[in-house]
């Protein structure tokens, strides 16, 4: 990464101190008030607050009922306040403003234009996700450097990226691909989860960022659905050569897309071949039917899943379906607890909801 007047230009690293100072911008998307109109769209939000180091001052959601904090929302940090008042959440003086919302198409709408400008005037970088350049603004580029601060764009690849060639297979590493029954299902949370347990055992891990949300939670990676189609593989298969050269003996790759959404799949075979990986984990939703991304996409069944990314992942390397990983969000304790085993019973595979219950059974059926 090198830095250009009030300008950020991406690579690999984002040079962000993992203990400053942030405040979370998701407007119509955090609160719980936002959540039964678009539950998905906070999902940068979540992840940076449920896995990232950074000191969160706040929340922005102008939906946010007085005194909402994230533990109303998220089950966790109480002690994260839900802010109404852009103002109120800009005068905590934080570092950082780390643009939490992903909306689909990854624009920046009129209002969010002026919220940014905003936080650039009073000397707040701003972080994004979003398909939108904000370093290709001049107004925005302008305030900022005004201002002594910088725009991070973290989806946007600024390095050469090689066509991928199955270098991957000769990496020593174990290479851990979630992969997903359709897309926002929970892929990035089971790799960030079992890296951390890895970690906690002593185990020379690392979680491998090819998305916006996870680039901002870990301040590394490619975001692989903004590469060019032709280098889409190479992105991953940069990513694990070079994880693999520090010496990490085991990678958890984020997942993206899945085979079976119309808009995403060729992201999810991208990461496939690029990484050319050991094991999968498959990564469900309880009760989802149909593709998000179309009603006329009706999803297999668990097995077909399991056989369709077996047998993609031939000749290069025989990866298995080791585990299922299931997000039961929206269910009662019991209700998926009961799901989980008849999963388990279905496909004869260790099954869980890390959130729910941790890693331990998923991490163990990997057998590192």
């Amino acid at each position: 990464m090198s830095k250009l007047g009030g300008i950020i230009i991406f690579n690999i690293y984002m040079d962000i101190d993992p203990k400053s100072k942030i405040v979370i911008y998701a407007p119509e998307a955090f609160a719980s008030k936002s959540r039964k109109k678009y539950p998905l769209r906070a999902k940068t939000a979540d992840g940076v607050i449920r896995f990232s180091d950074y000191e969160i001052l706040g929340v922005y959601d102008f939906t946010a009922y007085e005194g909402e904090s994230c533990k109303d929302v998220l089950g966790i940090r109480d002690d994260i306040k839900i802010f109404s008042s852009i103002n109120d959440l800009l005068s905590l003086n934080p570092k950082y403003l780390f643009i939490g919302v992903s909306p689909e198409g990854g624009n920046i709408d009129n209002n969010m234009m002026e919220d940014i400008k905003m936080a650039l005037s009073q000397g707040i970088s701003v972080v994004s996700g979003m398909h939108f350049e904000m370093s290709q603004d001049s107004t925005l580029s302008r305030i900022a450097k005004e201002n002594n601060a910088f725009l991070y764009d973290v989806r946007i690849p600024k390095e050469d990226i090689p066509v991928a060639s199955a270098r991957a297979y000769f990496s020593h590493s174990k290479r851990i691909l979630t992969v997903g029954m359709d897309a926002a299902i929970g892929k990035m949370t089971v790799c960030l989860t079992l890296d951390r347990y890895a970690r906690s055992l002593s185990r020379n891990s690392a979680f491998i960022a090819t998305g916006q949300t996870g680039i901002m939670i870990s301040g590394r990676g490619i975001s692989v659905d903004r590469v060019i189609g032709d280098f889409m593989a190479g992105a991953a298969e940069k990513l694990v050569l070079e994880y693999s050269q520090k010496g990490h003996d085991t990678l958890f790759i984020e997942g993206q897309g899945s085979l079976f959404h119309p808009g995403y799949s060729g992201v999810t075979l991208s990461l496939i071949h690029g990484s050319v990986p050991t094991d999968l984990i498959l990564v469900i939703r309880a009760k989802r039917k149909h593709s998000i991304g179309s009603k006329l996409i009706e999803l297999p069944t668990i097995q077909d899943a399991i056989k369709i990314h077996e047998d993609i992942c031939l000749p290069i390397q025989k990866a298995k379906v080791k585990c299922i990983a299931v997000n039961s969000y929206g269910m009662d304790g019991v209700s998926a607890r009961e799901y989980i085993e008849k999963v388990e019973d279905i496909t004869g595979l260790p099954t869980d909801d890390v959130l729910l219950n941790g890693p331990e059974k998923l991490y163990n059926a990997l057998k590192l």
